[in-house]
């Protein structure tokens, strides 16, 4: 009787363990690499995709439990020489209240330039686009499952396991040509919101210190033109997928996350926007 317990309790002690839990160190050194990138559709501009030249950013930082602070300095050598670094403002923070996850982010470019396959060079445009606005989720099974233990390595995940999750954004997208270029040379300012779905899912291998994380969401915006006063139509798609170690000491992540928008104000106009990054965060706790 006492062996038909123990097997009872072995097989279901993952039942008891906490699927999430934080770490007892509280102090971290942080350091991280990032590279970000924005290409941009416009159904009026023929010659080509627009591209931005940004630079790899390296930075190091300090942490204490949930708050941390990066100094990050872009590396000039890393750029495309063929066209000159774009100028811009990347900023982005996350919030975990509870079971919801909420992210917000002020975007902006300025230089952009697309590739000429006639002449065989990049040509320049002064296009200036800015996009900010933020994302509310809830995570159904918050309980047993943290995306940000694969994202910002805050917290641990023990078990393998994974949620829906639900929620809705709000956006603005703002984009204006200073250049020569007769393409957008008034300010277009787009508003929109709506709902979102999507699922995260984290596996852990034979070292549950290892981990891998999928994550996605589809939303459905719609909004209003201001400049044409006309509805638009925006479709969203983000995808991040994280792999790394989750050590009580050290830490580190590489990521790859991408986010595409799609505009569409009539069947003939379509225009497209992404953004993709990549990025590796390593931490030591003390």
């Amino acid at each position: 009787m006492k062996r038909v317990a123990f097997v009872i309790l072995l097989l279901t002690f993952p039942l008891f363990a906490k699927a999430v839990s934080e770490f007892d160190k509280k102090l971290s050194i942080r350091g991280l690499i990032l590279f970000n990138y924005i290409a941009l559709d416009f159904y009026d501009f023929k010659d080509g995709t627009l591209q931005t030249n940004n630079p790899v950013e390296v930075g190091i930082g300090l942490g204490y439990g949930d708050f941390s602070f990066d100094i990050q300095y872009a590396l000039p050598f890393t750029k495309d020489d063929r066209s000159s670094a774009s100028k811009n403002f990347d900023f982005a923070t996350s919030y975990f209240p509870g079971n919801f996850l909420i992210d917000a982010w002020i975007k902006y470019y300025n230089r952009f330039s697309y590739n000429d396959e006639e002449n065989k060079n990049n040509v320049e445009i002064e296009l200036e686009f800015a996009n900010y606005g933020s994302r509310v989720l809830y995570i159904l099974n918050g309980e047993n499952h943290s995306p940000r233990a694969a994202y910002y390595l805050d917290r641990k995940q023990n078990i393998s396991s994974g949620s829906v999750l639900v929620g809705a954004d709000i956006q603005r997208a703002s984009m204006k040509n200073d250049g020569e270029n007769d393409f957008l040379t008034e300010w277009e300012h787009l508003d929109y919101a709506g709902p979102q779905l999507g699922a995260s899912y984290t596996f852990l291998f034979n070292n549950p210190k290892y981990f891998m994380n999928i994550f996605g969401v589809l939303g459905v915006n719609f909004g209003y033109n201001e400049r044409k006063e006309s509805s638009i139509f925006l479709p969203e798609t983000v995808i991040k997928m994280a792999f790394g170690y989750a050590g009580d000491n050290w830490a580190w992540n590489i990521v790859f996350g991408s986010k595409t928008t799609n505009r569409f104000e009539s069947s003939e106009n379509f225009d497209a926007f992404f953004e993709g990054n990549f990025s590796t965060l390593i931490v030591r706790r003390f």
